[in-house]
């Protein structure tokens, strides 16, 4: 039974994944300013927060695309840069490109989704709620300004959810609050945030684990789905074989809140 039990996880894990990275690629593409297609991957860009990885980095859609063309497609679409960031979304071509990408100074990441089945699911205390962008922004720029970040870079971070309003036809933003109102974020007691891109309300997946505050949950049907967007961690094993994008970046190492 244990077995039949795994194999089913493993199964549904896989056909959601099949629904997710074409989401991905198509939230990424709709939020951007600026696309450049490439073989087998395309570039965003957005010179409004030219210091933001996710809104300036080379996405490899493609299984079959070549690990070796990859440091040469992002220079192309991306022009010089303090750090290039290359997000390949098929988890085998992802493992291939990492000694590759690894002999061109190149560093991994690991971008890890959870899912898990939400109908019926009470709301754990405290609830995340939608809250309106306006909300956010004092507790976001508290957060990266926490994180040691200049200013304009903090400012960068925080009013880049701007941008992700664009990348489905509805996006909300949800926030945990303290007794008194305030956005709070429940790792250490400190006021935060949480960011999304979703359909309805849902909740929290519990402790962020092994990787850095501030995640995206997005909603497909009635699952969950977190991209945690700085592992510095191999993460664990949930639920069988989670799908796990390989994010990898050139350069020097970076904050962890620049995602």
């Amino acid at each position: 039974m244990p077995a039949a039990v795994g194999g089913t996880i493993t199964t549904k894990m896989s056909d959601l994944l099949e629904r997710v990275t074409p989401f991905r690629a198509a939230f990424a593409r709709r939020q951007a300013s600026e696309t450049v297609e490439l073989p087998g991957a395309f570039v965003v860009r957005d010179p409004d927060f030219s210091r933001s990885q996710e809104h300036n980095q080379l996405i490899v859609h493609a299984s079959d695309a070549d690990p070796a063309a990859l440091p040469e497609l992002a220079a192309q679409g991306l022009g010089p840069r303090r750090q290039h960031r290359i997000t390949v979304l098929d988890e085998v071509l992802g493992e291939r490109a990492t000694p590759v990408l690894a002999a061109a100074d190149y560093d991994r990441d690991t971008e890890l989704i959870l899912a898990r089945e939400t109908a019926g699911c009470a709301l754990p205390e405290p609830a995340a709620h939608p809250a309106e962008l306006a909300e956010l922004r004092a507790a976001v720029f508290r957060q990266q300004l926490d994180w040691g970040l200049d200013e304009d870079l903090a400012r960068q971070l925080t009013e880049r959810r701007t941008a992700r309003l664009r990348g489905a036809e509805k996006v909300s933003f949800l926030a945990t609050r303290a007794p008194d109102g305030e956005i709070f974020r429940a790792v250490g007691g400190r006021p935060g945030h949480s960011r999304a891109a979703t359909r309805d309300p849902h909740t929290a997946l519990g402790p962020h684990g092994t990787h850095w505050p501030g995640h995206a949950p997005h909603r497909v049907d009635n699952r969950h789905l977190i991209q945690a967007l700085s592992l510095r961690q191999p993460p664990r094993d949930f639920r069988g074989q989670p799908p796990r994008p390989a994010v990898l970046t050139q350069g020097p190492a970076v904050p962890p809140g620049i995602g």
